[in-house]
């Protein structure tokens, strides 16, 4: 499914996935349901003896951020480092590319995992990997809501298309407001969002289609992810970990 429908606000629910040796996911966007630029959405569970082996990826920039536990993260590249509760990483997937991920001191991962698709054509870079400790990630307080912008300004993690992915925690309510061909989601971890008369639970969300103005109430001491960022247009498919244009 792409996002083309009359309506500008969809409502959307996850699948439960099997991923990498012992993990599991709640897929909210991937697997045939994209909205552009976004390819996939997981909150995903590792188990402290589950892990994901060295396994290739192509077409697309990974963002993770961990809710609990820590995870080592190497790439075929040399990169390697480790990233607790609250802090962000950053990769650049391009052919390839390869990594894996490992909990650490024995405990059990959650986190929440974005992809982005590249820009057609050549890529300069090739080799990107960042990440930050949580004090790193700049934090406001908007209607009510914590919000940590994980990705976008006035972040430090950087992203090769521009995009924003917020965490917002507690409740009120903020304002979205999309111009042109801007796309933009909104998934629960715990609460409820509502947009209208719509509303997200838990394993749930909603996709917004620009152009838009919506008022976004957050309630019950939610944690919600709100992800926004410009459509590239033109078609591209996602087989598994590889992403690419047609």
């Amino acid at each position: 499914m792409r996002l083309d429908e009359p309506s500008k606000v969809h409502f959307h629910i996850t699948k439960r996935i099997e991923e990498g040796e012992g993990a599991s996911a709640l897929r909210f966007l991937g697997e045939g349901i994209h909205l552009d630029p976004f390819v996939l959405f997981d909150e995903y569970t590792v188990p402290h003896d589950a892990f994901f082996p060295m396994h290739p990826h192509s077409g697309f920039e990974g963002f993770q951020f961990l809710l609990e536990g820590s995870t080592r993260y190497e790439d075929g590249y040399g990169n390697v480092g480790t990233i607790g509760p609250g802090g962000a990483r950053r990769f650049l997937c391009t052919d390839g590319f390869k990594h894996s991920e490992r909990p650490q001191n024995g405990l059990e991962v959650k986190g929440i995992l974005l992809w982005v698709r590249l820009p057609k054509g050549e890529l300069e870079i090739s080799r990107t990997y960042r990440q930050v400790a949580p004090e790193e990630i700049p934090v406001r307080y908007e209607g009510g809501l914590k919000v940590r912008t994980v990705v976008g300004t006035p972040s430090s993690l950087g992203s090769l298309v521009p995009i924003t992915m917020e965490i917002m925690e507690g409740s009120g309510t903020l304002d979205l407001e999309l111009s042109g061909p801007e796309n933009a989601f909104i998934y629960v971890s715990r609460g409820r969002a509502l947009a209208g008369e719509m509303s997200a639970d838990p394993g749930e969300g909603l996709l917004f289609r620009g152009p838009l103005s919506s008022r976004i109430a957050i309630a019950h001491g939610a944690l919600a992810v709100l992800a926004r960022g410009k459509a590239m247009g033109g078609h591209f498919v996602q087989e598994g970990p590889f992403v690419k244009w047609t």
